[in-house]
């Protein structure tokens, strides 16, 4: 799984694969659990 975050298009906040190209093969597994998004 990929995962990158952006406040805008230009300003990457988190990317869990820095310089990887984005179809490059997941590293990390999820086997389970949840994402959740916090808003201010």
């Amino acid at each position: 799984m990929s995962l990158g975050f952006f406040r805008t298009p230009e300003a990457l906040v988190y990317d869990n694969k820095m310089n990887a190209p984005d179809t490059d093969d997941p590293t990390t597994v999820i086997g389970g659990g949840s994402i959740v998004i916090h808003t201010k």
